[in-house]
């Protein structure tokens, strides 16, 4: 099926997008990154601290069910996992109201931009919303650099982009 090829394409076009859109809208942070790419695959772990503060992107899921069969549409749910990798010496007691601070400053650098229209061009695609669904505080990510002993500490927004799709095949 050519919608299952063309929408991995397209979800790294989407995660290169909302990097984009963070990287513009969210200067508060002093991001030194903002790219597609997992943070845990980073080749020497331990470089990963000259990219903090830094937001990584990966897609978590795909989901493509069928939507008008007479226009041949499909749509499209990806979900994202936004990466938030910050230094963890910082001081612990302000620690949980400066990262609901830079998690907020996150979703509304998204937020400037729900469709993604400013960033990227989808061709026959359409982007429908792009919205948060959840904040991890605790995960996998976070639980790799404890485990490495890499004084890194991560926040894991979970971002949804839904999109419709033409199979032009």
């Amino acid at each position: 099926m050519a919608v299952v090829s063309a929408a991995r394409i397209r979800s790294k076009q989407i995660g290169d997008a909302l990097a984009t859109l963070i990287k513009a809208n969210a200067g508060s942070l002093s991001l030194k990154v903002a790219q597609f790419g997992a943070i845990e695959l980073i080749a020497d772990p331990s470089l990963v601290s000259a990219l903090i503060p830094g937001v990584f992107i990966k897609s978590e899921t795909t989901t493509i069910t069928p939507g008008a069969a007479s226009f041949r549409m499909y749509d499209v749910t990806d979900t994202f996992r936004i990466c938030y990798g910050f230094d963890a010496s910082s001081n612990v007691l302000e620690l949980p109201d400066k990262l609901s601070d830079d998690v907020n400053t996150i979703v509304r650098a998204l937020a400037q931009d729900v469709k993604l229209s400013a960033v990227a061009d989808f061709g026959t695609d359409q982007i429908v919303e792009s919205r948060p669904l959840d904040v991890l505080w605790i995960n996998e990510e976070d639980v790799f650099f404890l485990e490495n002993k890499i004084p890194v500490r991560v926040v894991v927004l979970r971002w949804d982009v839904k999109w419709m799709a033409r199979d032009t095949t």
